[in-house]
């Protein structure tokens, strides 16, 4: 999951769940862990296939690659990974409860509009992300 599919799936569960903050909070942990997993792990696949052999071929076994900069490495990506979205959950609650009170008649399409916008770059990153040659990427 991309960032523009989390923003837009927050946006919406923002949306269904305005008066059910209960549902609401377990919604975003739901989208909160599906972010996470899928940038920790598309970022410690790319950077163990980039750097395995290189730390392999100065002598570092398997473990101690693992132990001392795959591992560390992960740390750092999870802690970006929250705290990016926590900041961006913040930021569209926020943003919902003043257009809530500044506009009431049209939060609602305001608020669609948003979805609608964030689900479509979405798409349109996932299939780029999907028709790149993987090898040719940077890091």
């Amino acid at each position: 999951m991309n960032i523009a599919f989390a923003n837009g799936f927050i946006f919406l569960s923002t949306m269904l769940f305005t008066d059910n903050y209960r549902l609401h909070n377990l919604v975003l942990f739901l989208i909160a862990y599906l972010y996470v997993y899928g940038s920790l792990g598309r970022h410690m696949s790319r950077y163990d296939d980039t750097f395995r052999m290189l730390f392999l071929s100065m002598g570092y076994t398997r473990q101690e690659f693992f132990k001392k900069y795959l591992i560390v490495q992960g740390k750092w990506k999870l802690a970006d990974c929250i705290l990016t979205f926590s900041a961006i959950a913040t930021v569209i609650r926020f943003l919902s409860d003043h257009l809530k009170y500044f506009y009431p008649d049209e939060w609602l399409k305001l608020m669609l509009l948003f979805t609608v916008i964030c689900l479509t770059v979405g798409v349109s990153r996932w299939f780029g992300d999907s028709s790149v040659n993987k090898l040719s990427m940077e890091e």
